[in-house]
């Protein structure tokens, strides 16, 4: 018999603490991670201090929020209170751990620590 258990994996919290709350973003969706996957370019313009339309920034702060909803057991967010909590200055590092939660699955750490290499925490 062959089987595959995947409620074994686990990834280690990845906790963003924000508007005075704190969310676990160690578990981001499929179809979520898909949707912040999508907006690659825009996140890339905003990183970059680039403009961005005012559609593409509210898509954005769209899917920021379903991002934290997806994650959160407690009061939803939604588009209007991430812009209000995340500031000009907060946005890159914002959208950095977004995507090094949804994309990084450890395994580069895991292999490193498997190697006997060490690897720089953020």
């Amino acid at each position: 018999m062959l089987v595959l258990d995947l409620d074994v994996i686990s990834p280690e919290p990845k906790e963003l603490k924000l508007g005075g709350r704190t969310f676990n973003l160690a578990a981001i969706p499929f179809k979520t991670s898909l949707a912040l996957y999508g907006q690659s370019e825009v996140f890339g313009k905003m990183q970059a201090l680039q403009p961005v339309t005012a559609e593409e920034f509210d898509n954005i702060l769209s899917i920021c929020a379903d991002v934290l909803n997806s994650t959160s057991d407690g009061e939803r967010v939604d588009s209007e209170w991430v812009n209000k909590n995340v500031t000009f200055a907060k946005m890159p590092a914002f959208i950095e751990f977004m995507f090094k939660c949804a994309f990084d699955d450890g395994k580069k750490k895991a292999e490193a620590d498997d190697h006997g290499e060490s690897t720089a925490q953020e």
